[in-house]
């Protein structure tokens, strides 16, 4: 059955600072030339593999055999005066290694286009809600939301930690319909709950300092921390990320 979760899509990454991709176009192109030619086919091989660009990897296989056909059929000839064939192929050789100082310079620093990541847990409103879903029926998808990312906090605890499931304070991209993390969510995050005084917030940071980490909701009852009586509206916005993964 559907969930109405819609696929992730990573933003681009950020690219480098107007001066830092000048020095290295300049750098990546001074690599032919200083070389003069026979480290260019390297910088392309290096940039094709990064990029995963079989374009950039046919110029570098280029690149490679031109040098190679320079040097067999030019500087290892026994010749004492090059012949017309051998100074056409140096020029050749030249051409091709200039060629390859721009294309370095081009392609360095210039942004990539990957296909977009996609992450079943991210919940974006990117498809219309089909005909049975809560939203689609005018109902809150909230409550949705946090039942898919706790099942995420039980399975993956450490992408939920990445993700910053609980933790409306860090900058994120994820919806979790406002879970907080009883176990690293700072006390004013805890005194925005419904039914939370800020003393009892502070008795909670304060506990699991002194007596270890949250593994239920639960704990909050039998430690004494709250009243039985604010458990079921508490309950619903409060996650315990596994323990297990957190080295105590």
């Amino acid at each position: 059955m559907g969930t109405g979760i819609a696929p992730y899509v990573s933003q681009e990454p950020q690219q480098p600072s107007r001066w830092k991709r000048v020095v290295l176009k300049l750098l990546g192109a001074a690599v032919p030339v200083v070389t003069i030619g026979f480290g260019g086919w390297l910088v392309i091989g290096v940039l094709a593999i990064k990029r995963r660009n079989a374009l950039l990897g046919l110029s570098a296989v280029g690149y490679l055999a031109v040098v190679l056909f320079y040097v067999f059929y030019v500087l290892e000839s026994d010749a004492a005066t090059l012949s017309g064939g051998q100074a056409f192929a140096t020029l050749g050789y030249l051409v091709a290694s200039v060629l390859c100082a721009v294309q370095a310079a081009m392609v360095i620093g210039s942004p990539t286009y990957s296909r977009p990541k996609q992450n079943p847990y991210f919940l974006q409103a990117q498809q219309p809600p089909r005909v049975g879903h809560p939203q689609a029926s005018g109902l809150s998808v909230e409550p949705l939301r946090r039942s898919q990312a706790r099942q995420l906090a039980a399975e993956q605890p450490a992408l939920a930690r990445s993700l910053g499931i609980g933790r409306p304070d860090l900058p994120r991209q994820y919806d979790d319909g406002g879970l907080i993390d009883l176990n690293d969510a700072p006390a004013d995050l805890i005194d925005a709950l419904p039914g939370i005084t800020g003393k009892q917030a502070a008795a909670i940071v304060v506990s699991r300092m002194q007596h270890g980490r949250f593994r239920v909701v639960d704990e909050l009852w039998t430690r004494g921390l709250l009243p039985p009586g604010a458990a079921p509206e508490v309950a619903e916005y409060l996650v315990v990320i596994g323990v297990q993964d957190s080295g105590r």
